[in-house]
């Protein structure tokens, strides 16, 4: 919940730093090669670097922007960003309306420009993630073969934790282990949460036959806190997720075949569940509002940790 959305007309980009660069376009070599006349910009991942921000700090983010076709866009254009507490995103009702800038360097056809910049957070009461999202073109002065993909979506929108540093501070903290692509592979996990002293707190083992998707949901304060997600017979993908309540799960386009994180499994299984633990010597740092696609074998453990501010 925001003090008053009147509060925040201030609010515009900080530019601290805006660097452009060029690089390929993912889809097509730049200049041709199956792209489509014409011009089609598409706003790509926001990414920033900090775990969280306290409200009422500058947020530096990377915004990539996409020229998905093959003419140069060579017009000055605008992109807006908007902050949204859920995934529902809204440029004619945002719940904080972040500013705009000025985008006045050409996009080649088939290639991505990024743009580095500072956007102000606005002051809250509630902590909990946000959506950070953008919107490119966002006055139409560019005709595109695409109109529809200006805006970014609850994939591409930077998700973080924006806490109020001022107050008591508690979160509602979903961690939840899912199919990566939403399909049902088979796999079995379970998974138990514990303090930052290694107290066991709560466990998830679902036996009705939905097996991987596990799901504690429980009100946490400042501290660092270990998920382990232990997986059995056969094996196999999954995904893990760390956020509030108010932030919708990721999917992913592929599944995982294999495990890349074996330097991350603890030789010492600690199910059944109950019992304190010392905090594991390997563990994965994950963010709060952060989705991993991961791999476990038969059997196997991964270890995570999160830190709330």
């Amino acid at each position: 919940m925001y003090r008053s959305k009147a509060a925040y007309l201030f609010l515009t980009v900080c530019v601290a730093a805006l660097t452009l660069l060029s690089c390929p376009a993912a889809d097509g070599p730049p200049g041709g090669n199956g792209l489509a006349l014409g011009m089609d910009l598409e706003p790509k991942q926001i990414t920033f670097t900090v775990d969280y921000i306290e409200d009422g700090n500058p947020l530096d983010i990377t915004l990539p922007i996409e020229n998905k076709a093959e003419d140069t866009v060579t017009t000055d254009f605008d992109v807006h960003f908007y902050l949204s507490t859920d995934a529902t995103f809204d440029a004619a009702a945002p719940d904080v309306d972040l500013g705009t800038v000025n985008v006045a360097t050409d996009i080649a056809g088939g290639m991505t420009l990024n743009i580095n910049l500072s956007l102000g957070m606005p002051e809250v009461v509630v902590n909990q993630c946000v959506y950070i999202y953008a919107v490119v073109d966002s006055t139409d002065v560019i005709t595109e073969n695409d109109e529809t993909n200006n805006q970014s979506t609850t994939n591409t929108a930077a998700v973080i934790l924006l806490y109020n540093g001022e107050a008591a501070i508690s979160y509602n903290i979903v961690f939840e282990t899912f199919w990566p692509t939403g399909s049902d592979t088979g796999n079995n996990t379970i998974m138990a949460l514990y303090d930052g002293a290694g107290s066991f707190l709560e466990a998830s083992d679902e036996e009705d036959g939905s097996g991987l998707n596990e799901s504690i949901i429980r009100s946490c304060s400042t501290g660092t806190y270990y998920v382990l997600v232990q997986a059995f017979i056969p094996g196999g993908p999954y995904a893990i997720s760390v956020r509030t309540n108010n932030i919708a799960i990721k999917l992913f386009g592929s599944d995982l075949g294999s495990d890349p994180y074996e330097s991350d499994d603890n030789p010492q299984p600690v199910y059944p569940y109950g019992a304190n633990i010392t905090p594991p010597p390997a563990s994965t740092a994950i963010k709060v509002g952060a989705t991993s696609n991961r791999y476990a074998g038969n059997p196997d453990w991964d270890w995570f940790e999160i830190v709330l501010p």
